[in-house]
Protein backbone atom coordinates (compact mmCIF):
# COMPACT_ATOMS: atom_id res chain seq x y z
CA UNK A 1 0.00 0.00 0.00
CA UNK A 2 1.17 3.52 -0.76
CA UNK A 3 1.25 5.90 2.18
CA UNK A 4 0.81 9.68 2.14
CA UNK A 5 4.51 10.00 3.02
CA UNK A 6 5.47 7.96 -0.03
CA UNK A 7 3.28 10.08 -2.30
CA UNK A 8 4.64 13.31 -0.81
CA UNK A 9 8.22 12.14 -0.98
CA UNK A 10 7.82 11.31 -4.67
CA UNK A 11 6.11 14.59 -5.60
CA UNK A 12 9.48 15.98 -6.65
CA UNK A 13 9.46 13.51 -9.56
CA UNK A 14 6.29 15.08 -10.96
CA UNK A 15 7.94 18.49 -10.71
CA UNK A 16 11.06 17.16 -12.44
CA UNK A 17 8.87 15.79 -15.25
CA UNK A 18 7.31 19.24 -15.64
CA UNK A 19 10.77 20.80 -15.73
CA UNK A 20 11.81 18.42 -18.52
CA UNK A 21 8.61 19.22 -20.42
CA UNK A 22 9.30 22.97 -20.33
CA UNK A 23 12.94 22.38 -21.22
CA UNK A 24 11.87 20.47 -24.33
CA UNK A 25 9.56 23.37 -25.18
CA UNK A 26 12.59 25.73 -24.88
CA UNK A 27 11.07 27.59 -21.92
CA UNK A 28 14.15 27.82 -19.70
CA UNK A 29 12.61 30.12 -17.11
CA UNK A 30 9.66 27.81 -16.41
CA UNK A 31 11.85 24.71 -16.60
CA UNK A 32 14.29 25.96 -13.98
CA UNK A 33 11.41 27.03 -11.72
CA UNK A 34 10.20 23.43 -11.73
CA UNK A 35 13.72 22.07 -11.11
CA UNK A 36 13.98 24.38 -8.10
CA UNK A 37 10.57 23.29 -6.81
CA UNK A 38 11.63 19.66 -7.23
CA UNK A 39 14.77 20.32 -5.16
CA UNK A 40 12.63 21.90 -2.43
CA UNK A 41 10.39 18.81 -2.32
CA UNK A 42 13.28 16.37 -1.88
CA UNK A 43 13.16 14.57 1.45
CA UNK A 44 15.65 15.96 3.99
CA UNK A 45 17.85 12.89 3.65
CA UNK A 46 18.15 13.47 -0.12
CA UNK A 47 19.45 17.04 -0.19
CA UNK A 48 22.99 15.70 -0.58
CA UNK A 49 22.35 12.96 -3.13
CA UNK A 50 22.74 11.98 -6.75
CA UNK A 51 19.15 13.18 -7.25
CA UNK A 52 20.03 16.63 -5.97
CA UNK A 53 23.09 16.67 -8.23
CA UNK A 54 20.92 15.69 -11.21
CA UNK A 55 18.35 18.42 -10.50
CA UNK A 56 21.04 21.09 -10.17
CA UNK A 57 22.87 19.82 -13.26
CA UNK A 58 19.65 19.84 -15.26
CA UNK A 59 18.86 23.41 -14.19
CA UNK A 60 22.40 24.51 -15.04
CA UNK A 61 22.27 22.74 -18.40
CA UNK A 62 18.92 24.36 -19.14
CA UNK A 63 20.39 27.82 -18.62
CA UNK A 64 23.56 26.92 -20.52
CA UNK A 65 21.53 25.67 -23.51
CA UNK A 66 19.63 28.98 -23.43
CA UNK A 67 22.99 30.85 -23.41
CA UNK A 68 22.19 32.21 -19.94
CA UNK A 69 25.63 31.43 -18.55
CA UNK A 70 25.47 33.63 -15.44
CA UNK A 71 22.24 31.91 -14.44
CA UNK A 72 23.79 28.47 -14.99
CA UNK A 73 26.81 29.22 -12.81
CA UNK A 74 25.26 28.87 -9.30
CA UNK A 75 23.61 25.57 -10.19
CA UNK A 76 26.87 24.16 -11.51
CA UNK A 77 28.73 25.37 -8.41
CA UNK A 78 26.18 23.46 -6.34
CA UNK A 79 26.78 20.34 -8.46
CA UNK A 80 30.50 20.68 -7.72
CA UNK A 81 29.89 21.15 -3.99
CA UNK A 82 27.55 18.15 -3.77
CA UNK A 83 29.86 16.01 -5.89
CA UNK A 84 32.71 16.82 -3.54
CA UNK A 85 30.62 15.80 -0.54
CA UNK A 86 29.45 12.55 -2.14
CA UNK A 87 32.51 11.32 -4.01
CA UNK A 88 35.39 13.57 -3.02
CA UNK A 89 37.22 16.34 -4.79
CA UNK A 90 39.72 14.12 -6.59
CA UNK A 91 37.26 12.13 -8.70
CA UNK A 92 36.21 12.06 -12.34
CA UNK A 93 32.73 13.48 -11.56
CA UNK A 94 34.38 16.37 -9.70
CA UNK A 95 36.65 17.04 -12.71
CA UNK A 96 33.57 17.09 -14.95
CA UNK A 97 31.90 19.57 -12.58
CA UNK A 98 35.02 21.76 -12.80
CA UNK A 99 34.88 21.55 -16.61
CA UNK A 100 31.22 22.53 -16.69
CA UNK A 101 31.88 25.58 -14.52
CA UNK A 102 34.93 26.52 -16.59
CA UNK A 103 32.96 26.23 -19.82
CA UNK A 104 30.13 28.43 -18.51
CA UNK A 105 32.63 31.05 -17.35
CA UNK A 106 34.41 30.83 -20.71
CA UNK A 107 31.22 31.44 -22.69
CA UNK A 108 30.30 34.27 -20.34
CA UNK A 109 33.65 35.93 -21.09
CA UNK A 110 34.99 35.39 -17.57
CA UNK A 111 38.22 33.83 -18.82
CA UNK A 112 40.41 34.54 -15.79
CA UNK A 113 37.79 33.04 -13.48
CA UNK A 114 37.61 29.89 -15.63
CA UNK A 115 41.33 29.11 -15.35
CA UNK A 116 41.38 27.58 -11.84
CA UNK A 117 38.43 25.30 -12.59
CA UNK A 118 39.92 23.99 -15.84
CA UNK A 119 43.38 23.63 -14.27
CA UNK A 120 41.87 21.65 -11.39
CA UNK A 121 40.11 19.38 -13.86
CA UNK A 122 43.40 18.80 -15.69
CA UNK A 123 45.18 17.96 -12.42
CA UNK A 124 42.46 15.52 -11.36
CA UNK A 125 42.34 13.79 -14.75
CA UNK A 126 46.11 13.43 -14.82
CA UNK A 127 46.01 11.82 -11.37
CA UNK A 128 43.13 9.47 -12.21
CA UNK A 129 43.64 8.64 -15.90
CA UNK A 130 47.27 9.63 -16.54
CA UNK A 131 48.83 12.28 -18.74
CA UNK A 132 48.43 10.11 -21.85
CA UNK A 133 44.66 9.60 -21.63
CA UNK A 134 41.83 10.92 -23.77
CA UNK A 135 40.35 12.49 -20.64
CA UNK A 136 43.55 14.43 -20.02
CA UNK A 137 43.62 15.49 -23.69
CA UNK A 138 40.07 16.84 -23.32
CA UNK A 139 41.22 19.05 -20.43
CA UNK A 140 44.22 20.19 -22.47
CA UNK A 141 41.90 21.24 -25.32
CA UNK A 142 39.67 23.23 -22.99
CA UNK A 143 42.64 25.07 -21.50
CA UNK A 144 44.06 25.67 -24.98
CA UNK A 145 40.82 27.30 -26.11
CA UNK A 146 40.74 29.43 -22.98
CA UNK A 147 44.32 30.63 -23.45
CA UNK A 148 43.56 31.62 -27.04
CA UNK A 149 40.80 33.91 -25.70
CA UNK A 150 43.32 35.38 -23.28
CA UNK A 151 45.78 35.95 -26.17
CA UNK A 152 48.26 33.67 -24.38
CA UNK A 153 49.16 31.92 -27.59
CA UNK A 154 52.25 30.07 -26.33
CA UNK A 155 50.25 28.42 -23.54
CA UNK A 156 47.38 27.70 -25.94
CA UNK A 157 49.72 26.07 -28.43
CA UNK A 158 51.33 23.92 -25.74
CA UNK A 159 47.97 22.60 -24.52
CA UNK A 160 46.58 22.02 -28.02
CA UNK A 161 49.78 20.31 -29.15
CA UNK A 162 49.73 18.06 -26.09
CA UNK A 163 46.10 17.10 -26.78
CA UNK A 164 46.84 16.45 -30.45
CA UNK A 165 49.83 14.25 -29.59
CA UNK A 166 47.79 12.19 -27.13
CA UNK A 167 44.90 11.72 -29.58
CA UNK A 168 47.23 10.71 -32.42
CA UNK A 169 48.91 8.12 -30.18
CA UNK A 170 45.51 6.77 -29.05
CA UNK A 171 44.29 6.56 -32.65
CA UNK A 172 47.46 4.75 -33.71
CA UNK A 173 47.04 2.22 -30.87
CA UNK A 174 43.47 1.47 -32.00
CA UNK A 175 44.59 0.46 -35.49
Amino acid sequence: SISATTVYSQSWTVLEDSARHYREKKNAEKSVQFYQLAKEKLPADSTVSLTSIRLNQSAGDTWRTASQFKKAYPFLLEVRRLTGLLSGDATAPYATADDNIGIVLYFNGDYDEAIPFLQESLRIREKIFGAESAEYAQSCNLLGALYIRLSSFNEAEQFHYRAKTIRERIAKEKK
